[in-house]
């Protein structure tokens, strides 16, 4: 099952206020991209995941939000939380918590290069 395409306009609403961000179906799912990295996915669940390292997950496991795992391979989860939807539903909210994961994102991608 892919994400719905309600969904899909849903978040580009929530997200018309962060910056040079850009929508790419991928692997039944949809990555969010901002300048060319990816920081944020949908799944064909239709919920939003958001980058995450050892410093962000508790933020995401206090409002208790769960791991993106890959449905067929439960062994392989990705560095990726579910977006809590009081985040979703304020924008301000939101701006901050994309921002920290596209960071992470960024930061993660310096390390992969090196």
């Amino acid at each position: 099952m892919a994400v719905s395409e309600d969904y899909v306009a849903f978040i580009n609403e929530r997200f018309e206020k962060i910056p040079n961000w850009a929508i790419r179906k991928m692997f039944g799912g949809v990555g969010i991209f901002r300048e060319g990295i990816m920081f944020a996915m949908l799944s064909d669940k239709d919920k939003l995941f958001l980058r995450v390292d050892t410093s962000s997950i508790p933020d995401f496991e206090a409002k208790g939000m769960v791991q993106f795992n890959h449905k067929k391979n439960t062994k392989a989860n990705m560095p990726y939380y579910e977006c809590p939807l009081d985040v979703l539903e304020n924008p301000s909210e939101l701006r901050i918590w994309t921002d920290k994961a596209y960071s992470i994102a960024e930061e993660a991608k310096k390390k992969k290069k090196k």
